[in-house]
């Protein structure tokens, strides 16, 4: 899941800080202020461009045409503008702060720091500086935010803005009790005001406090419904926050709202992911692809979610366009060489690329494990080396006791098998597969009690899985219970072959990104 609400908390701070130069009435600069300040950024832009071609020197123009490119979001336009003012007034509070809240918004916090402790060397008691530092310090996770905070005179303390800002710090810093009172203080002036409602969801989601952000998001879009900025950021502080039924009902709106907003979109597909629908989370990752085909993010959660539906063709696809998007992320090597390994045809090459990575890597555990899974059907022992070897350096590795237990179980050996599964049952005991194959393995140990116990549990999760269903009548017939036994074996005839086993056809991915017309 993304966290856009980072991004967010810089995009407020930095509107509100703002520092405007003086000007006169009628000239030229003042009628650009004017339009920045009603929101013709446009205007504005036209004005003081004209004026620039006339005076080029003129640092007040230069540095409010940088600060109305900053409002337009023409951060790459802005940087030279920003560079050229300060060559001319490298001394000038008001530039040095409004450059610093430039390179805040393009995330150059490192850069950001060193420009506002300029300012504060000039005006200790500076508020925007001193603010500014005090969320450099939250996101950084440094103690420094109370220093810069105390520097503040009383009455700016007190203004709502601070007041958020003062809780985060405490917040971040661990002191719960301190930071709930500044938000008792500050709620009830965010009950009558949405914009203050929505940034107090906003402050309180930066520093991890997703419930109480949900809840001020909540009002928010209770009082502007039609906002995709509340509803998308509601989504997200509910599925931190781990209510993801509700994150996907408010995702949904938002991108009713925007219908191909690719953010929106990607969020919903990992909230419906993490709800069991691999199917529809699939859908919305293919649209996502096929609108902004540059994103990496979307190619990398589309390539695992058609690997944990098996559909290993299109992950193997997915995984090759991330590694053009980001050639230098050996993960994404990794993933491709594992999911390239899934074909007979692909195998040697996949397996030679994941001896690459674990011998780069040797202390990742996944590489380990993937080699070992991978090497499985064709060198057991070699197989079982890597594993062991995952499990030493991660003892928690799920997938590695399960893939272990299988190996063993093949190489008949369902004693040694047997301690696998039941870690893989003891961490996922929900999961019918697991459950399957350690009734599986106690029927060939001979403890029918124990498979029929289990086999049982199974086809509760997964009544339509007809694998598990004939497993089960066989345990039932193992330990003489006819009739049920019967009613088992007609059900797993009922329901035919366990198309859930089956491997999704290749180009399914290719097909969800058509249009429905063109489906």
């Amino acid at each position: 899941m993304r966290s856009r609400l980072c991004r967010a908390l810089l995009a407020v701070a930095m509107c509100g800080c703002v520092v405007v130069p003086c000007a006169g009435q009628n000239d030229p600069l003042s009628l650009a202020i004017a339009e920045l300040q009603a929101g013709n950024l446009t205007s504005a832009e036209d004005i003081l461009r004209l004026e620039l071609h006339q005076h080029p020197n003129d640092g007040e123009v230069l540095e409010v045409l940088g600060l109305v490119l900053d409002q337009e979001k023409k951060y790459a336009d802005a940087e030279p503008v920003y560079r050229r003012a300060l060559a001319l007034a490298p001394s000038s509070l008001s530039l040095l702060n409004n450059y610093g809240n430039h390179l805040l918004a393009t995330g150059k916090l490192k850069e950001a720091r060193a420009v506002f402790l300029q300012v504060l060397a000039r005006n200790p008691a500076e508020v925007n500086a001193c603010t500014q530092l005090a969320r450099i310090a939250i996101q950084r996770k440094e103690a420094a935010a109370t220093a810069c905070l105390e520097r503040l005179p009383s009455s700016a303390k007190e203004k709502p803005d601070l007041l958020i800002l003062r809780m985060q710090v405490e917040y971040a810093q661990g002191r719960t009790a301190e930071a709930n009172a500044l938000l008792a203080r500050v709620s009830p002036s965010a009950e009558a005001n949405a914009q203050l409602s929505f940034s107090l969801g906003v402050a309180l989601s930066a520093v991890g406090q997703y419930d109480k952000a949900e809840s001020f998001f909540s009002r928010t879009v209770e009082a502007m419904p039609g906002n995709f900025d509340a509803l998308y950021d509601l989504g997200l502080a509910a599925s931190h926050a781990g209510h993801n039924e509700r994150a996907r009902e408010v995702l949904r709106q938002a991108l009713q709202q925007q219908p191909e907003n690719v953010d929106a979109m990607y969020d919903l597909a990992a909230v419906t992911a993490e709800l069991g629908q691999k199917d529809a989370a699939l859908e919305l990752l293919a649209r996502a692809a096929r609108i902004a085909p540059q994103r990496a993010d979307v190619q990398m959660l589309l390539a695992r979610t058609a690997a944990d539906i098996g559909d290993f063709a299109d992950a193997a696809e997915s995984w090759k366009k991330y590694m053009v998007l980001a050639p230098k992320d050996d993960i994404g090597r990794r993933e491709h060489a594992f999911a390239e390994s899934a074909f007979a045809e692909h195998a040697a090459a996949g397996i030679a690329d994941l001896e690459w990575y674990v011998r780069t890597h040797p202390n990742d555990p996944i590489g380990h494990y993937e080699l070992g899974a991978a090497e499985s059907a064709v060198r057991g022992e070699e197989a079982l080396r890597q594993l062991n070897g995952a499990l030493v350096l991660k003892p928690d590795l799920t997938a590695a006791h399960i893939a272990r237990g299988l190996l063993n179980y093949r190489l008949g050996k369902p004693a040694t098998a047997l301690p696998d599964f039941e870690f893989a049952v003891q961490r996922e005991p929900a999961n019918p597969r697991i459950l399957d194959r350690l009734g599986e393995t106690y029927t060939a140990l001979d403890r029918p009690a124990d498979a029929l116990r289990v086999f049982r549990k199974a086809a509760e999760l997964a009544p339509h899985d007809s694998a598990i269903l004939l497993h089960l009548a066989r345990a039932l017939t193992n330990a003489g219970q006819t009739e049920e036994a019967k009613a088992a074996f007609a059900q797993f005839r009922e329901l035919g072959p366990n198309r859930a086993a089956l491997p999704h056809p290749a180009g399914l991915v290719e097909f969800l990104s058509l249009s429905p017309e063109e489906q």
